[in-house]
């Protein structure tokens, strides 16, 4: 039987122990959670279905990257799997979008974009994932959810911080962040 309510720290040493402990962590954060990792999707038109296969997706890379003790420790579990699950579904999405036509479609050539165009789309979505990557994880956070259409208020309780107000200067700082990072980038020719 799983604990009423764990924190961030108890989570993380169930799943360092393994065997039942491990299996009741993961049960905790799919029955707590799981309003908070799927709200994102089914708000974007994703399924419960396309939710539970990006959750099982990134499951193992997750608990990987939550044990990694050679990296900066995850600040918010519940945040960190949220922006995960959304990543994941995203980039399944992306990835089938190309593959969405039948042989009797007609040609959408005006709207479909072309390779080259895809080619292009693809480098500025990894130049922006390398940027991101420089931020740090809580701004990875507060940008993705909030370049993903959620309000000030739903941030804070996604990621289950206390203060609308700090979320909203945190989200005005990872921007100047991201700038920069972007004007040094773009100014050396990278």
């Amino acid at each position: 039987m799983q604990p009423p309510d764990l924190t961030d720290e108890k989570i993380i040493q169930l799943l360092h122990a393994g065997g039942k402990e491990r299996d009741n962590a993961w049960a905790f954060m799919f029955k707590t959670w799981r309003q908070a990792y799927s709200q994102p999707v089914l708000k974007r038109g994703g399924t419960q279905e396309e939710i539970d296969e990006a959750l099982c997706q990134i499951a193992l890379s997750f608990e990987k990257r939550v044990l990694a003790e050679d990296k900066e420790p995850v600040e918010n579990l519940c945040g960190y799997l949220v922006q995960c699950v959304l990543n994941a579904w995203r980039k399944r999405k992306t990835g089938d979008s190309t593959h969405q036509a039948s042989p009797g479609d007609s040609p959408l050539s005006d709207t479909e974009p072309s390779v080259e165009e895809r080619l292009i789309l693809r480098e500025q979505h990894a130049r922006v994932d390398e940027l991101l990557d420089k931020l740090g994880q809580p701004c990875q956070q507060i940008l993705t959810l909030w370049a993903s259409g959620y309000s000030m208020k739903e941030i804070t309780q996604t990621l289950q911080l206390e203060d609308e107000v700090a979320v909203r200067k945190k989200k005005y700082k990872c921007l100047q962040k991201l700038r920069a990072l972007y004007e040094d980038c773009s100014g050396t020719g990278n």
